[in-house]
C-alpha cells in the first residue's frame, strides 16, 4: 500500500498541475478510505485533505498537501505483524 501510495502521490502532483481535479477527488476519497485500515492514519487524513482541496479546485493547496505526504510516505517503514498460530 505504501509504494503504490508513493507513485501515485507523484501522479496526482502531475493531474494537478494539469487541473485534473476529478481524478484528485477521487484517489483522495479513495486513500481516505483505505489509510487507515492498514494501519496508516496519516494516509487516511492526506486523503481527506487532498479530497477537500480538490473539491475547491485549490492546486496551491493540493501541491502542499502532495509535498507533505510525499515527505511521510519517505519517511514510514513499514514492517508486518507477526502472525499467530
Amino acid at each position: 500500500m505504501i509504494s503504490d501510495s508513493r507513485t501515485r502521490n507523484g501522479h496526482r502532483e502531475v493531474r494537478s498541475a494539469n487541473g485534473d481535479f476529478k481524478a484528485i477527488t477521487t484517489t483522495g476519497h479513495n486513500l481516505k478510505g483505505t489509510g487507515s485500515m492498514y494501519g496508516f492514519v496519516p494516509v487516511t487524513d492526506f486523503g481527506a485533505r487532498l479530497k477537500r482541496a480538490a473539491c475547491a479546485q485549490n492546486a496551491d493547496h493540493l501541491r502542499h498537501i502532495a509535498a507533505h505526504m510525499r515527505a511521510y510516505l519517505v519517511a514510514v517503514r513499514w514492517r508486518a505483524a507477526p502472525r499467530i498460530a
